[in-house]
């Protein structure tokens, strides 16, 4: 594991109310939708301002799908992004550029295999999200979350996704030793964009609960 503790963070948020309570709860990493077909579409007007709110110390994530490199960059300076998200079907080459600062987001099928990742060496992190043929993320839908053992425990910064709420985080983390961390959406929402306040606080407790016995 890259860092001392397990790091979360809290994906399509679209309002202040969620990103102050998101902030206070103990998330590293908030993400902005940038994808327009999502229910979690943010404008980069809209996350400019959400932005200004966040405490230092925490990573505002842009999330692009397919959207063309001169508009990541583009929307990555108006916002003041500290990360970007690749959840579409971007190249190596096209993300290049941004390697260093960028999260490329996998969906993880059967025909998964370890090597598939190594491509994205030069990048920040990778996300392992659940596989889809007609979604770029978002489903909820838990996976076989042990198809990404042996990556998570090599020498990439790893996060998964995909299916986690407070039912279940505590679990699969612990089968994931080598994790850097969790990324959730729609597991602690009541509709999309929209954040339970009680699952929010049940998803960082069941967490902490998690890392007390781990490291007793």
């Amino acid at each position: 594991m890259i860092g001392s503790r397990l790091k979360v963070k809290i994906c399509g948020v679209t309002n202040a109310e969620d990103l102050e309570r998101s902030c206070e709860l103990g998330a590293d990493l908030i993400g902005f939708n940038f994808y327009r077909p999502s229910p979690r579409y943010v404008t980069p007007e809209a996350a400019r301002r959400l932005r200004a709110l966040m405490p230092a110390g925490i990573d505002a994530v842009g999330v692009f799908v397919n959207s063309p490199m001169s508009e990541v960059a583009q929307v990555e300076r108006e916002v003041k992004l500290d990360r970007i998200q690749f959840h579409g079907d971007e190249t190596a080459d096209d993300v290049a550029p941004m390697a260093e600062r960028s999260i490329r987001a996998l969906r993880v099928g059967q025909g998964f295999k370890s090597k598939d990742v190594e491509a994205w060496s030069d990048c920040w992190a990778v996300l392992f999200d659940a596989p889809s043929e007609a979604l770029y993320g978002g489903s909820g839908v838990a996976w076989a979350y042990d198809r990404v053992r042996e990556v998570v425990n090599g020498s990439m910064r790893t996060f998964i996704a995909g299916g986690l709420g407070p039912h279940n985080v505590a679990a699969v983390s612990a089968r994931l030793p080598g994790l850097e961390g969790v990324d959730v959406c729609s597991g602690v929402e009541t509709n999309p964009g929209r954040k339970d306040p009680e699952l929010l606080r049940e998803f960082f407790e069941r967490l902490r609960q998690s890392s007390a016995a781990l490291a007793g």
